[in-house]
């Protein structure tokens, strides 16, 4: 198949679809295809991992993810992309879609009825909408105890105070709360200029790997 997501096509496809992204849903599409493959690739995923994936948009992380992983489930909030996110990804079948609320869903219940119990370990691998990315970093490692590592795409200034070393302008509440649940490292910046429309901030793509135990809380 044909990748379909350059910038013409994007555009062509919203367009013809009467679809215009929403701000209420943090809708940036990422369309540059260099760092797709980066994520993908830095992300170490093989035929034996089932993949979750949050926020699939127009699908263009998915079918990256769906050619190199055995099972995929794709959840996306906005059910007005379902004829386009379907019809993208109409040659793959192994990816499972959800049109939900992660927030709201039990996902791990999720993951046992559409794949069983042999799938429950899983890895997430998201360009997660960034008016939610707190929540959802904390909803996954709360409430997903078989979830083995999560690479995300997350505006940079949250990464950053992610990422911060005590002291630092950065370092906060929010560093300290990450800590105390997994291990964090950085993989890559993302131009503004991957995505469209165009966002007003810059990305940053970072792994979280959950600890088997929180480490002490010393504040």
């Amino acid at each position: 198949m044909t990748y379909p997501f350059s910038v013409s096509q994007v555009k062509k496809v919203l367009e013809q679809n009467n679809i215009h992204p929403k701000k209420r849903y943090g809708q940036n599409f990422l369309i540059d295809q260099n760092i797709l493959d980066k994520i993908i690739s830095l992300s170490a995923i093989t035929k034996k991992d089932t993949i979750v994936e949050i926020g699939a948009g127009l699908g263009a992380l998915t079918y990256k993810l769906a050619e190199k992983a055995g099972h995929i489930l794709a959840i996306e909030i906005d059910r007005e992309l379902t004829g386009v996110l379907t019809g993208n990804l109409a040659g793959f079948s192994n990816i499972i879609l959800i049109f939900n609320d992660l927030l709201k869903i039990d996902l791990e219940q999720e993951i046992k009825n559409r794949f069983g119990e042999t799938f429950l370990s899983y890895r997430v691998c998201a360009n997660i909408p960034y008016y939610v990315t707190t929540p959802i970093i904390f909803y996954l490692l709360e409430k997903c105890p078989n979830m083995i590592s999560a690479t995300l795409m997350v505006q940079k200034e949250v990464a950053d105070r992610i990422l911060a070393s005590p002291g630092s302008k950065d370092y906060g509440l929010l560093t300290i709360m990450i800590y105390l649940y997994c291990d964090v490292k950085f993989i890559t910046q993302v131009s503004r200029n991957c995505f469209y429309p165009r966002p007003e901030v810059d990305s940053s793509v970072i792994s979280i790997t959950p600890l088997k135990k929180k480490r002490v809380n010393i504040i």
